[in-house]
């Protein structure tokens, strides 16, 4: 789509569109006269950046732009226009005469996803920005936040690089960077927040379930000389309670168990501790990393569960990753031995062990040729199975079977993915595993070729 991505964010749209009665669009100015408009009738100005080949942006023309309550807000402080950013044979003259302009917007604001919506002050300065279609409240709650100094995000933002710092901002400001996809800037104001206002915070400031939250979100700034850091170290089990059953994290899981405080330390340790001693520009510092000493250096600044399971989950990905399956396998078979799998629990998708032992076996399956592995693989998708029994994850099976297959277990192989395949309620994986069914029939690998 010509690099450029559509976002739907809601849908159902309501469908009563009132012919002549919503926003105004200018016509048959140029970007000069558009710009020239709003400052001599002191409006703000409202782009709407559009592609003829993005639904979402016909969605927003046929079902909010039309809405009697739109154009009353927006005819009465904007002026708007819309910008064709992309090329087509049906163009029209006037759009045609906009290809230079609309290409310059493009690229000066970096619309790279559609609708984009622009909102400028009178004076041509850009303060606000917004991408996807939204409902006709929203959007007119969005084109009041543009107008709003407190909301206005690039206003805000240039504040801020300015030096006029106000952390309760910051939150805003950040939320919105992300909408935006700036990486950048998110990174440098999180950073900003945590080390010069959460690290500053009370010991019970921190406790407060956003602060947390916001930790878990940036948990790539956080290190070990951090407060936060320390408080979850400190107090798992109160920060656990506080954030237990809370949705955007019923994932971060230490040995099968909730364990929100443990995930996040064990994330720092194994980064400074571990990844930091062992890889360098992704690619491993040596062939046999010393990991009694890396496990000793841990052991003394921590305590010896984090060294002991650590180094071994740093171990099992060390050997994946540089393809040594025998030393990896035996690894695995000691950690289902000292930390058993436990069945999943609600929320928990790929932070699950019985996933962990699926993406084992499916990478051991793919990249290893060697039976004793293979068998052992089939072991750790057996228990992933049995874990999620009555009802096991379809993938999991498919595994199996493909394991199966690569073994020699050929007919025991097709009969299970047959079965897998007939009961696929999504229609692409059945796609897929009907293609496995008949690459199995005629000895054709299923795993890709090296």
């Amino acid at each position: 789509m010509k690099g450029i991505f559509c976002l739907i964010i809601l849908l159902p749209f309501l469908i009563e569109a009132q012919e002549d009665k919503g926003i105004k669009f200018e016509k048959g100015l140029s970007w000069e006269q558009v710009l020239a408009k709003a400052k001599a009738e002191n409006k703000y100005l409202f782009v709407d950046c559009f592609a003829t080949w993005c639904g979402p942006c016909k969605l927003m023309d046929k079902e909010v732009y039309p809405k009697k309550a739109v154009g009353d807000y927006m005819n009465t402080r904007y002026i708007s226009v819309k910008v064709q950013v992309d090329t087509s044979k049906g163009d029209d003259q006037t759009v045609k005469s906009w290809y230079r302009d609309a290409h310059a917007i493009r690229e000066a604001y970096k619309v790279s996803v559609l609708p984009s919506y622009l909102f400028f002050s009178p004076e041509g300065r850009l303060v606000h920005e917004f991408t996807g279609a939204i409902r006709d409240t929203d959007f007119i709650r969005l084109a009041a936040n543009a107008i709003n100094p407190d909301k206005q995000y690039y206003t805000l933002l240039e504040n801020y690089r300015q030096g006029k710092k106000d952390f309760s901002i910051m939150p805003y400001l950040i939320k919105y960077a992300v909408l935006l996809r700036d990486a950048g800037t998110t990174r440098i104001i999180a950073e900003d927040y945590l080390h010069n206002h959460l690290d500053r915070l009370e010991e019970e400031a921190l406790y407060a379930k956003e602060n947390l939250g916001f930790i878990a979100q940036f948990s790539y700034l956080l290190t070990s000389k951090d407060a936060v850091f320390t408080l979850l170290y400190r107090h798992p089990d109160r920060v656990n309670d506080i954030m237990k059953g809370s949705r955007d994290f019923s994932g971060f899981l230490v040995n099968g168990a909730f364990d929100f405080a443990g995930y996040l330390v064990s994330n720092v340790i194994t980064r400074e501790e571990i990844t930091a001693k062992i890889w360098k520009d992704n690619k491993p510092l040596s062939e046999n990393p010393d990991w009694d000493a890396i496990s000793v250096d841990i052991a003394k600044k921590y305590n010896r569960s984090y060294s002991d399971m650590l180094v071994l989950n740093a171990r099992l990905s060390f050997y994946s990753r540089t393809g040594n399956w025998k030393e990896f396998a035996v690894l695995r078979d000691k950690k289902i031995e000292l930390y058993p799998p436990k069945p999943p629990i609600p929320g928990a998708g790929l932070g699950s062990d019985t996933w962990g032992l699926n993406v084992d076996a499916w990478q051991a399956f793919l990249h290893c040729d060697d039976k004793v592995v293979l068998t052992k693989a089939l072991a750790w998708s057996e228990l992933s199975i049995k874990l999620e029994e009555p009802a096991p994850n379809i993938e999991y099976t498919d595994t199996r079977a493909n394991l199966l297959y690569k073994i020699g277990r050929i007919d025991e192989a097709i009969a299970e993915e047959e079965k897998i395949s007939q009961s696929a309620d999504n229609l692409s994986l059945r796609k897929i595993y009907e293609e496995t069914v008949v690459k199995m029939k005629n000895g054709i690998p299923t795993w890709s070729a090296k």
